[in-house]
């Protein structure tokens, strides 16, 4: 003992009241003690304590409220066990592993304000030491419960509200409205995002990482915002994860984990926040025990991590392929009842870490199959992964028929690129051949912007009639379909035709494709007066026929006049087909 402690022992030996004194005495006697009761709520009292005479013991934590020893009442006690951050670690020879951690008694939940004081025992000087002097008041209700589960939430207002103890009285109730941002509306207890790409929710501060010591950690995360974070064994989604993380700001999250075993442990976590946005990837903790010689290799004493459980949706066929994926060679099985790997009936193809599996599904519904894994070690699953999805038989459509009408072109052409065009009464899939044959044979397909105006571009071969079957087929599937006929002849254009004055040309024939005032023959119509004769002038017959020629026939100024005005008002340009009332006369009769 040095001389500052002896003289402090001197002082407190003549001032000190019995019983206090040993307490006092302890106090100036155990320097060598480093700790401090850092928080206390109605949920958890922490802190941390270690001697400097022996890092490597775990020290014990006793709780007295209303009073010091022997005054005060023992409420419990814990082990400062728990693994903190590393500037625990610097604080006590480099050990983390000396945090504690106690649930608050209900016998102390009253509504009364209650001093709670945290001694250390066990340590090398012998006696009882208070961890800050003043103690620590709490004030906690037995009230009735407005939720559930810490961390639910629900809809209120134009945001969302999470379940917690937020005026520190034990009870759980509703937070305050966290307003949905611009855009997102809640359902189901989250703020959906219904107008943009939603932010990345960051995940950072993993701990603990590397070789650990102690019977148990605490795990912890941060997220960049609230959020409610979640843990597993295997990589699950946000919803299928079992355990919760604790979170007094909902951006610093923490859970104590044991870790009894050697070996490596690791967690796979997922958060998401009041949008409903998950992070996409989990993130990782990973860590190993090793004990006192740190620098021997672990013995692999961990079975493998089972995660990308396959299917996860609903499926239409009764034969489907199961998967999972090992973080490790293995050897996997699966069944319909939850056993242990050995009493699994069914074998997984594969052990290099992706398993799969063929099954037969007798029944539409609900299908669930477990899954346990063996390492090459022999380390076994003691729970089993699930991989959950729905069967639904596939409805058959009902037959269904398609109208056809409008089918062009009709009559006479007399050019070799040809758009054929039908309407249909509802979006369908049409197509054509030249010899009636089932819907699905048919090589031609028509194409259309709305579904119900279709179009396809032909070109023939050769001079004479012409005869297309057009099928269409309901969009939504039916099964059923309709039957129309395109009917016209490819005449010769070489054999010009004269024309008796008194009976002019008319335009009788009109096709639904757009015009943009330039000639070609594979977009316009089939004779289309964007189309000139040798670039010249126009040829609305499409029989070559000089314009010049036919000016005493007809009042052509008249006609492009009126076509204008219909592709002014329509927005479309038309198949224009010529004819004369009258008898036509070749040039060669």
């Amino acid at each position: 003992m040095n001389y500052f402690n002896k003289f402090l022992f001197f002082i407190t030996a003549c001032l000190c009241l019995a019983p206090f004194c040993a307490l006092a005495q302890s106090s100036a006697i155990n320097v060598s003690l480093k700790g401090n009761f850092d928080s206390v709520s109605c949920d958890s009292l922490t802190g941390w304590v270690c001697d400097a005479n022996s890092y490597s013991t775990p020290l014990a934590i006793s709780f007295y409220a209303d009073g010091v020893i022997p005054g005060g009442k023992l409420i419990g006690s814990a082990n400062a066990n728990v693994t903190r951050g590393k500037a625990i670690a610097d604080f006590c020879g480099g050990n983390a592993n000396h945090g504690f951690l106690f649930s608050v008694p209900d016998t102390l939940k009253d509504g009364m304000p209650h001093k709670i004081y945290a001694y250390a025992t066990n340590f090398s000087g012998g006696a009882n030491l208070l961890l800050n002097a003043n103690g620590k008041t709490i004030t906690c209700s037995r009230c009735a419960n407005e939720c559930s589960k810490s961390g639910l939430m629900q809809c209120g207002g134009k945001g969302t509200q999470v379940c917690g103890d937020y005026d520190n009285d034990g009870c759980l109730e509703w937070s305050a409205i966290i307003n949905c941002a611009s855009g997102y509306i809640c359902s189901n207890g989250i703020c959906v995002n219904g107008t943009s790409a939603a932010v990345a929710l960051v995940l950072s501060g993993l701990f603990p990482a590397g070789i650990v010591s102690g019977s148990s950690v605490l795990l912890a995360v941060n997220t960049n915002r609230t959020a409610n974070c979640r843990y597993d064994i295997a990589d699950k989604s946000f919803s299928a994860m079992a355990n919760e993380f604790s979170t007094n700001n909902y951006m610093k999250h923490s859970a104590p984990v044991a870790t009894v075993a050697g070996g490596r442990y690791t967690y796979y976590v997922r958060c998401r926040d009041a949008a409903g946005v998950v992070n996409t990837n989990a993130a990782i903790i990973s860590f190993g025990k090793a004990g006192v010689a740190a620098a021997i290799p672990v013995a692999d004493i961990v079975p493998p991590v089972i995660s990308k459980l396959l299917p996860s949706v609903s499926v239409d066929k009764h034969q489907v392929t199961i998967s999972c994926v090992t973080d490790e060679p293995a050897f996997c099985k699966y069944d319909i009842a939850d056993v242990g790997y050995d009493s699994m009936k069914n074998l997984m193809d594969g052990s290099n870490g992706i398993h799969s599996a063929k099954v037969d599904l007798p029944n539409s519904g609900d299908q669930v199959f477990y899954v346990r894994c063996k390492d090459k070690a022999g380390n076994k699953n003691t729970q089993s992964a699930r991989i959950d999805f729905n069967y639904s038989v596939k409805a058959v459509p009902p037959e269904t028929t398609v109208e056809i009408s409008n089918p062009l072109p009709a009559g006479k052409i007399y050019q070799e690129v040809v758009a054929l065009a039908v309407v249909t009464d509802k979006p369908a899939d049409c197509r054509y051949a030249p010899v009636n044959i089932d819907f699905d044979k048919m090589e031609g397909r028509f194409e259309s912007v709305d579904g119900m105006s279709q179009k396809a571009i032909a070109t023939l071969t050769d001079f004479g009639s012409y005869k297309y079957y057009v099928r269409c087929k309901d969009k939504t599937g039916g099964l059923g379909n309709s039957l129309a006929v395109i009917e016209f002849e490819y005449a010769d254009p070489d054999r010009a035709v004269e024309r008796e004055p008194d009976l002019p040309l008319v335009c009788d024939k009109y096709s639904l494709v757009k015009s943009d005032g330039k000639c070609n023959m594979k977009v316009d119509c089939v004779c289309d007066p964007d189309c000139g004769k040798n670039g010249k002038n126009i040829d609305p017959d499409c029989a070559k026929t000089d314009i010049k020629k036919a000016e005493n026939n007809v009042n052509w100024t008249g006609v492009a006049v009126g076509l204008a005005v219909l592709v002014a008002l329509t927005g479309i340009a038309v198949f224009v087909v010529k004819k004369r009332n009258g008898k036509v006369k070749n040039e060669d009769d």
